[in-house]
């Protein structure tokens, strides 16, 4: 089969969410945010989640968007990379 051959299929995109959905995302976020995502983890959670969609300009453009602004968003120290607090006692 030729690619010309290929049916496209219509992506199943809602236009508007439902309160009911916009909770569910809202929850999902929540549970994200308990894990102590980083602000680069966002950003590649984002990067992933684009991936995922079907409609490929709208996946595109968010891909563009994170790589654009990925640098931006500095690099967290962690507990061993953070310097040491000196003990003053008078």
């Amino acid at each position: 089969m030729t690619e010309q051959n290929i049916p496209y299929i219509q992506p199943s995109i809602e236009g508007k969410l439902s309160k009911e959905k916009r909770d569910e995302i809202h929850q999902i976020v929540q549970e994200i945010n308990n894990f102590g995502i980083s602000q680069r983890q966002i950003i590649y959670l984002i990067y992933q989640l684009a991936l995922q969609l079907e409609e490929r300009s709208a996946m595109l453009a968010i891909i563009k968007a994170v790589n654009e602004n990925r640098e931006k968003i500095p690099v967290e120290k962690t507990i061993e990379q953070a310097p040491k607090k000196k003990l003053i006692m008078n």
